[in-house]
């Protein structure tokens, strides 16, 4: 799928990811923080690497933005 469907994906609380990433179970999804020392934070994308921890604050590149790989995680 393209990215504007996996933004669609990461909007109704799904991961996604790409085929084409070379890191094995790496993955994106929107973290919404509610509550505590992190309320009033806006939500953001958050990369799910490939050593399985978290990485808060992903952007995707141009070649992210433009991919047709995208796909449920």
């Amino acid at each position: 799928m393209k990215f504007g469907d996996a933004l669609d994906a990461l909007e109704a609380g799904q991961s996604v990811k790409r085929s084409g990433w070379n890191g094995k179970d790496q993955r994106v999804y929107m973290q919404h923080f509610t509550g505590g020392p992190y309320e009033g934070m806006e939500p953001c994308f958050v990369l799910r690497n490939a050593q399985g921890l978290n990485q808060p604050g992903w952007v995707p590149s141009m070649g992210d933005l433009r991919a047709k790989d995208w796909e449920l995680a």
